[in-house]
């Protein structure tokens, strides 16, 4: 679930990832510009089987999501928090990897 304004997913899709891209607001506008992404309606859909979630924009939803919840449905406990807008220590507590931009490393 990321910011699909960005270039950051599409340069990962290149090196060969498997990109899923959610943005409550942005998703239709990303998909003509990037159309070889994978687009999600759903931030949980967007999460499932991931090896890693990346945070890089402040919606609420984001903020709210629960994280032992998600962990239950991705392959990998692990988040890159890109706008420090998740409460770090819930996120370590449920048993994830976690890094915020300019935090130290849990």
């Amino acid at each position: 679930m990321t910011r699909p304004r960005s270039t950051s997913q599409a340069s990962l899709h290149l090196r060969g990832a498997h990109v899923t891209v959610h943005d409550p607001q942005a998703n239709a506008n990303a998909a003509r510009v990037w159309p070889t992404l994978t687009y999600s309606d759903d931030a949980l859909d967007a999460c499932r089987d991931a090896d890693l979630v990346v945070v890089a924009t402040e919606w609420q939803q984001f903020r709210d999501l629960d994280p032992a919840a998600l962990r239950s449905i991705v392959s990998r406990p692990r988040i890159i928090d890109g706008r420090n807008c998740l409460p770090a220590e819930a996120w370590i507590d449920a048993g994830w990897e976690y890094r915020g931009m300019g935090r130290f490393a849990s």
